[in-house]
């Protein structure tokens, strides 16, 4: 977990930052109503209860299932869910169910194998005659009563203890009595939460202690050393957000790429998702490795108000002091108004947005049942964050309560911005695509060391032949972002050429990245250099992304 963590949160914040929304987005599924979609509903669930069916067979050679196969399937259908997502979901549960007993027959065979040829060189025959009769013998073993109860008891004990481990009957619960809920619950809920909670705590970690030695035998007046410490206390939270962020959303998305490969449905697979994410991110451990990220950015941070500090001749803790006091002042009536403008301008923007979805979508209906609901949650949950912005700075306005430079500023807006850049970018490149085949899948792929390299893909056309990226960050800001630009090209050569699930006509997906504001010819020059290597380490040229300046 500690190697898992470290390769997704980066040694530094400027590394992993993920400031831009295309990193920030989900690629989410609506389920559909029953009502809306009448006897096409009532067929599929049909279809799929008759898949399942006959997957129960298969999974047991035609026996019937243990009971407590029987009984997890009996709890899944009493949740509530409506038919086709039942059946789907004990599809998933049987395929589990198969691929548990198949591993344990594997190991059951293996280790009948090493005994009797063990036991029969222990009589005197040679290792490769040995080695040889208990080759004979192992499949009658295994077709055997005993092992068929050892290889059956022990694939249902696990899969029933992987299905209580995910959660599964209580997120079919919820998906039962709130079926319209869309995707996961949106990231920055969880990091307020997180935040919260981590603020409570007034000690700061170790890494940090020679900071506060610092301030606090500074010499500065005791007032000056509070508040210092306490710029000190704010700046190491500011710093949590991100790498908490990159965690979680990571997580987020290989859980997804896990879930949906187990055969769930979206939104199940959303769901039990976003259950074993979170529960991922407040693990003690991924706790303490956020931690460990955000005081070495913190630090750095210190290093260089230390250094400007002795540049202008005064102590460490009044440069700080000074910085907090300004920071807690309330902001003048002119910023007030520009960030009031600011606000208003995000709402329009949003606004804008949500009109060039639903020309889209009048345009192309079809692109609803492809991907497009997720432009729409993602619309949603930044006028969200948007509207509670401005809800903040209109009740303490009304209320006659300051309005700090904490609050509101550039820093905080940027996120939302971002993203709200991020979703009418997509859409806007969608506008000018044809045959779009999906919008949003989730794509991955098995490493060789057994990890699952996930992404997602913001636009797929021709059958599923080209994947594009849609980047809208300007071009001044892309080399601060050219690791993460990298990084994701990098993922995606490797997913597309390594997996060949996503192959068509016997070649890998062409990659296309689209720059919707321009491109800096560092960064395009960089990307279209990336190349991958295949399994026997030989460079792969001909497989690489085309940059597209779509400015």
């Amino acid at each position: 977990m500690e190697e898992l963590l470290s390769r997704r949160l980066g040694r530094s914040l400027h590394d992993r930052y993920r400031g831009d929304a295309d990193e920030l987005r989900h690629a989410m599924r609506k389920h559909g109503d029953a009502d809306e979609h009448g006897g096409q509903q009532i067929a599929a669930s049909a279809r799929e209860v008759e898949r399942s069916s006959h997957l129960v067979e298969d999974a047991h050679d035609g026996q019937e299932l243990p009971e407590g196969m029987q009984g997890l399937l009996a709890g899944i259908r009493a949740t509530g869910v409506d038919g086709e997502t039942t059946a789907r979901v004990e599809r998933a549960v049987l395929k589990k169910y198969s691929e548990q007993r198949r591993v344990r027959e594997t190991n059951l065979g293996r280790e009948f194998l090493n005994n009797k040829s063990r036991e029969l060189r222990e009589r005197g025959e040679s290792a490769d005659a040995a080695d040889a009769s208990a080759r004979r013998q192992v499949d009658e073993y295994l077709a055997g009563e005993r092992a068929q109860q050892l290889i059956i008891r022990d694939a249902t004990a696990r899969t029933t203890e992987w299905a209580d481990k995910i959660g599964l009957t209580p997120v079919l619960r919820e998906v039962g009595s709130s079926p319209r809920r869309i995707g996961p619950r949106h990231v920055d809920d969880l990091l307020e939460r997180f935040a919260t909670q981590s603020e409570r705590a007034e000690q700061l970690p170790k890494g940090l202690k020679q900071a506060v030695a610092l301030i606090e035998n500074s010499g500065a007046d005791p007032r000056a050393v509070a508040d210092a410490k306490s710029l000190l206390h704010d700046r190491y939270h500011d710093y949590r957000q991100q790498p908490m962020a990159n965690t979680y959303r990571e997580t987020l998305l290989e859980q997804r790429a896990e879930f949906a490969r187990h055969g769930f449905p979206p939104h199940v697979a959303d769901r039990l998702a976003e259950r074993q994410t979170e529960a991922f991110t407040e693990t003690a451990k991924a706790q303490r490795m956020i931690d460990s990220v955000a005081a070495n950015n913190t630090s750095q941070w210190f290093n260089k108000m230390q250094a400007a500090a002795e540049r202008d001749g005064v102590s460490i803790a009044d440069r700080l002091a000074a910085t907090h006091r300004y920071e807690q002042q309330p902001l003048s009536g002119p910023e007030l108004r520009a960030a009031g403008e600011k606000l208003t301008a995000m709402h329009e923007r949003l606004n804008a947005t949500q009109q060039r979805l639903n020309t889209l979508l009048d345009r192309s209906p079809e692109l609803a049942e492809k991907g497009a609901d997720r432009w729409q949650a993602g619309i949603d949950a930044h006028r969200d964050i948007v509207t509670r912005f401005s809800d903040r700075v209109a009740t303490r306005t009304a209320a006659g309560d300051p309005v700090t430079r904490r609050m509101i500023n550039d820093a905080a807006l940027q996120g939302p911005e971002a993203g709200i850049r991020g979703y009418e970018g997509e859409i806007r490149m969608a506008q000018k695509l044809d045959n779009i085949h999906d919008l949003g899948p989730l794509v991955d792929v098995s490493t060789p060391t057994g990890a699952r390299m996930a992404s997602e893909v913001d636009i797929v056309t021709d059958e599923g032949r080209v994947w594009h990226e849609v980047k809208t960050n300007d071009p001044d800001s892309q080399r601060s972002h050219q690791k993460d630009l990298e990084a994701q090209a990098r993922r995606q050569l490797a997913i597309s050429h390594t997996n060949p699930e996503y192959w068509v006509d016997g070649k890998p997906p062409e990659l296309k990245m689209h720059f919707m504001n321009g491109v800096h010819p560092t960064v395009k020059s960089r990307i279209e250099a990336l190349r991958i290597e295949d399994e026997n380490g030989h460079i792969v040229d001909d497989h690489r992304i085309e940059v597209i300046d779509e400015s």
